[in-house]
């Protein structure tokens, strides 16, 4: 006895993801720290060799490894970071070491 094969139904392929330089940048940014990449590639759900990619395409573009982050005027700046890099527009201003927060928001603000 033969069976009928329904050839109505066709199963539904899955969407590729794509993401946005902007998260790219900050998970490659997060590759920086203490967390392995492995990890990283959990908490986002993602592959880890996509993360790799992700960092050989940074280090060979001109992107920048830190991504820009927009400061209230009450931020307050920690002094525990070895590195800061602030982009504004086209300008980096980097602080390095232990940086006093009122020199940098000093700084910061003349720059506006």
């Amino acid at each position: 006895m033969q069976e009928k094969i329904n050839t109505t139904y066709t199963p539904k392929r899955r969407s590729r993801r794509s993401y946005t330089t902007e998260f790219k940048a900050q998970v490659v940014a997060q590759c920086q720290g203490e967390k392995s990449i492995a990890q990283i590639a959990l908490d986002h759900q993602i592959n880890a060799n996509l993360i790799h990619k992700w960092c050989r395409q940074f280090e060979q573009s001109d992107q920048p490894s830190m991504v820009p982050v927009a400061m209230a005027h009450t931020a307050a700046l920690t002094t525990d970071c070895s590195r800061v890099d602030v982009l504004i527009g086209e300008v980096t201003i980097r602080f390095v070491g232990n940086v006093d927060p009122q020199t940098a928001r000093v700084v910061l603000e003349a720059l506006r």
